[in-house]
């Protein structure tokens, strides 16, 4: 009996500390925040943001933007968004590749962000259409952070997901 006790408080404690789904319900998607970090409550609708640790003076973040969208498939959607990321001085794509997200035909890729008086960053995007929206996932941390929040990256990508 009182290993059930042990057992019930141990299943107890790991189901507090595990993270609370998000749920957008006006567009319709959800996922896993990374565990301990917090809302941003500065951000609001079309964008969610939760910020996680500080490193290097920079806190880490990841951010869900969406807006509607007159384009209809992935290949225009990435045409434009390249077209205007070409405008931001010290943006350096480096690396893509095609993914899903939420099950959805998705386009990933890695940047170098340099703005001038500010420290470089690195930056991972998703982007994807449904539902007539564009969505893009993003993650910003400093440049020697990369392969620490890889796995937290493609740990929230697999807990993406579409809601009704």
């Amino acid at each position: 009996m009182v290993g059930l006790a042990l057992l019930a408080c141990a299943v107890l404690a790991t189901a507090d500390s595990a993270p609370a789904r998000y749920k957008d319900a006006k567009f319709k998607f959800s996922f896993l925040p990374p565990a301990g970090w917090t809302q941003d409550p500065d951000q609001h609708s079309p964008m969610v943001a939760f910020l996680g640790p500080k490193e290097q003076d920079f806190t880490v973040n990841v951010s869900v933007y969406s807006e509607s969208t007159s384009l209809s498939n992935l290949d225009s959607l990435i045409k434009v968004t390249k077209k205007e990321d070409a405008k931001v001085k010290g943006f350096v794509l480096y690396e893509e590749k095609r993914t899903k997200l939420g099950g959805q035909p998705a386009h990933a890729w890695r940047a170098h962000l340099k703005l001038a008086g500010k420290p470089p960053l690195e930056l991972r995007q998703v982007f994807c259409l449904h539902d007539k929206r564009s969505f893009s996932l993003t993650l910003t941390m400093p440049p020697g952070s990369v392969k620490k929040y890889d796995t937290v990256f493609e740990k929230l990508m697999t807990s993406f997901r579409w809601e009704k």
